[in-house]
């Protein structure tokens, strides 16, 4: 930066201050969320053959559960399928000699090590890993059981290993799998081989009982488009019985980002565009500001650029040093931005764990300090501040020293030019306090939606239990604490159904419908609300939501075929039992959209996932005392001292809100700097723009104008810019919205209002940061201002 530039920085402090915080804050969230963007995305597209390898389902997740390898094998295209499941849950329990541990566990064929890259050994064979008894460890698992620094290849581990069941197994360590992180597949302690998991036999050539993803990598050359058709009648030929004709076939690119798998790393795609749209609005705002107000203090510097073309200067040199001061300047901004960005980085990280929900494996964000990073962000700097410096150089240097001596420059077209940034400005000012508007509206909304069941003094205990007779020693271990009352065993909550089928109503029309699996005691305690009781008897039970109820249109005749649709872990329907007010699915947003519910009543299914425990006295000493008889409970019956996993029906709800909101909080917070940027930059454009108008001011004043006429002739002018502005910003904000509020199924109406108030918001501002300044220039002495040229 050359001494003039810097002389000029310091004589206007308050525009430097504004251009500098607002290019500081906007390039360390744009670096900050950058980064994430590009891990995110590095992380679907990790495996060179993504656009080879598929995996199919029905519905919108990669649950699995339908589809053995077999099925791909089938198909001559496939070159290659393997299965992949994961456990975290606790489930698995490993005996150490003396050591008792709970690892997570993978169960996956030998294949997928030829799909996976980073599937790889450190020691060891994968040729032992093809027999039953014979197992993976991942090295950090290795070093946790080795004995003085011994190799664990042919150690034995003995215990419960595979994902739900009682069967001990012994198995040897064949081999020592290379830690990885920040992948698609989770990273496991063991691994065990998928073909001689006992909890997943084959009940026919074509299912899996359990939860598989399966992928197959196609030979080069073989369209999408025909290998789906050959998907979906394979699909047609073994499972029609399945009422469904819709099979979903994704890329391992797409995998990422589908939602609802637990087996698998996962994205949000449209959160991540959201975030990086807003950031870059965030930029743009930066931008704006750096611009418009080099632009309209360019005239500060006219009799310093009038004096180095007369010193021979040429045009081009003018232009130049300009955008070599600009990008010095951004260049400086750039280094603080990072710094800031870098120190961001735990913050925005706590924010992420937040929003990751119960089943996400979050990809931690991290700032890139490479010399491929550290060249990107100098070439963006570079690139920025040529940008911003480039439109006042050039326009100020079009001028003759003459111009600008006598005062053509300042009288010229560049006011109208700052003008078209100021209205810019404000288009984005109004549409980002609509977006914050309708976000804020939402999340309350969504925090204020009724439940329509009882949700106080009811602890559900997480935990699988394969059949009522695992579950009674827990069951009776609690019954007995003097605060609790009644226990029920069950498959999903309300706020949070975890199961699902498809009808296919009289009408040939197909209904997506989520479940809640559960025993009387379980119903019982929900309370939900009723609105017809068909007084059946408990067992076999179905009741349906009010939507779900409408949609089939029941009758006597229809009454028995509906409920005998709906046969979960060997629960099978036999009556409708009621009708019930429809709860809520989900708490925030999922891609099920519908109210159609249902809740199958039985005494007698498998594979539960907890127990709901009504808590009758102190919520904080119930839960210790419940805690607590878990852990002994696991000792008794399993040897292991599991931590429990579990809390009150309100506090998962809440938590549920908690984790759409982190992430809407991120999106307002960003929605709020780029408003603050913006409200700056006015208000530096403001108090500039009143003082250039000073001498006008002036002029009109000898001719007989006062300080109302000028305050209003001056307020008029800033209302007008912003009526332009709120013109543009207004239905781009009401599209936008729109487009937002689709994704959740129980959304605001009638918000047309908060678009008034956004506008109304950013004409008051406009207004205040000018008119004190205005004010001030009216009742300025006109000789005086006038012998000031």
């Amino acid at each position: 930066m050359t001494n003039s530039y810097l002389k000029f920085l310091s004589r206007n402090k308050f525009y430097t201050a504004v251009e500098a915080v607002g290019l500081v804050i906007s390039i360390a969230f744009v670096i900050l969320i950058g980064n994430y963007v590009v891990g995110q995305y590095r992380v679907a597209y990790e495996n060179p053959d993504h656009d080879r390898i598929y995996t199919a389902c029905i519905g919108d997740g990669l649950s699995g559960g339908w589809w053995d390898k077999q099925a791909f094998e089938k198909i001559p295209e496939v070159e290659c399928a393997a299965r992949y499941n994961y456990n975290d849950m606790g489930a698995v329990k490993v005996f150490s000699g003396e050591d008792v541990l709970s690892p997570t566990l993978s169960s996956l064929d030998v294949e997928l090590f030829d799909l996976f890259p980073y599937l790889e050994l450190s020691q060891g064979s994968l040729e032992g890993f093809s027999s039953k008894d014979k197992c993976l460890v991942s090295e950090s698992f290795a070093q946790r059981i080795a004995k003085d620094g011994e190799s664990v290849v042919g150690k034995v581990l003995e215990g419960n290993v595979s994902f739900i069941g009682k069967e001990k197994r012994r198995y040897e360590i064949a081999g020592i799998v290379k830690d990885f992180s920040g992948t698609l597949l989770r990273p496991a302690d063991m691994y065990i081989n998928a073909a001689f998991d006992v909890d997943y036999t084959q009940s026919s050539p074509y299912t899996s009982v359990g939860s598989f993803v399966v992928f197959a990598k196609v030979i080069e050359g073989v369209s999408r488009e025909d290998f789906h058709k050959k998907i979906e009648a394979l699909w047609k030929e073994n499972y029609s019985s399945w009422n469904i004709d819709k099979v979903n076939l994704y890329s391992l690119d797409e995998c990422y980002f589908v939602q609802g798998s637990y087996l698998l790393s996962s994205s949000d795609r449209k959160m991540l565009n959201v975030l990086l749209s807003v950031v870059l609005l965030l930029l743009a705002c930066a931008i704006f500001n750096y611009i418009n107000l080099n632009t309209a203090l360019s005239v500060k510097r006219a009799h310093e650029m009038a004096t180095r073309r007369l010193l021979g200067a040429s045009r081009k040199d003018i232009v130049l040093g300009c955008i070599d001061e600009s990008v010095a300047f951004t260049l400086v901004c750039f280094l603080l931005a990072l710094l800031l960005a870098v120190a961001l980085v735990p913050s925005f990280n706590r924010v992420l764990s937040g929003m990751s929900g119960e089943w996400t494996y979050a990809i931690p964000a991290s700032v890139g300090l490479s010399p491929g990073h550290l060249l990107s962000y100098l070439l963006s700097a570079v690139a920025i501040g040529a940008m911003a410096g480039a439109i006042p150089s050039m326009f100020a240097s079009r001028y003759a020293p003459v111009d600008i001596v006598s005062g053509a420059f300042r009288r010229s077209g560049k006011m109208i030019f700052s003008k078209v940034f100021i209205v810019l400005q404000n288009t984005l000012a109004v549409f980002l306090l609509s977006m914050s508007l309708v976000m804020s509206a939402q999340m309350r909304h969504l925090s204020e939606r009724p439940l329509h069941a009882r949700s106080d003094g009811l602890f559900y205990l997480r935990s699988f239990f394969k059949d009522r007779a695992e579950a009674i020693p827990l069951i009776d271990r609690l019954e007995v604490i003097p605060s609790v009352g009644r226990v029920g065993r069950g498959h999903g909550l309300p706020g949070r159904f975890q199961m699902g089928t498809v009808l296919e109503t009289q009408g040939g029309e197909k209904v997506e419908v989520r479940a809640i699996l559960c025993d009387s005691t379980f119903f019982s305690l929900l309370d939900v609300e009723k609105v017809e009781d068909m007084h059946h008897p408990s067992e076999g039970s179905v009741w349906l939501s009010e939507s779900l109820s409408k949609v089939l249109q029941l009758g006597d005749s229809t009454e028995s075929y509906y409920a005998r649709a709906f046969n979960f872990n060997l629960a099978q329907g036999r009556y409708i039992g009621g009708i019930y007010r429809d709860m809520p699915v989900t708490m925030g947003n999922s891609p099920f959209e519908g109210t159609e519910s249902a809740i199958l009543i039985s005494e007698n299914f498998v594979y539960a996932q907890g127990l709901l425990i009504e808590v009758l006295g102190d919520e904080k000493d119930a839960r210790e005392q419940i805690l607590s008889a878990y852990r002994d409970y696991c000792m008794s019956e399993k040897g292991t001292a599991e931590e429990p996993k579990g809390d009150y029906l309100h506090k998962f709800l809440e938590k549920d809100l908690s984790d759409l909101d982190s992430a809407m909080r991120l999106v307002r917070l960003f929605t709020f700097l780029s408003l603050l940027i913006s409200i700056l930059g006015l208000v530096a454009m403001g108090t500039y723009f009143s003082g250039e108008s000073t001498r006008q001011i002036a002029i009109r004043k000898v001719f007989g104008s006062d300080v109302e006429k000028e305050t209003a002739r001056s307020v008029k002018s800033y209302a007008t810019m912003v009526l332009v502005s709120c013109v543009v910003a207004i239905p781009v904000a009401v599209f936008v919205s729109g487009q937002y509020l689709r994704k959740f199924s129980y959304r605001i109406e009638g918000y047309w209002w908060m678009f008034v108030l956004s506008s109304a918001v950013m004409m008051a501002v406009a207004i205040l940061s000018v008119i004190v300044q205005v004010l001030k220039a009216a009742r300025s002495n006109p000789s005086i201002e006038l012998k000031k040229d």
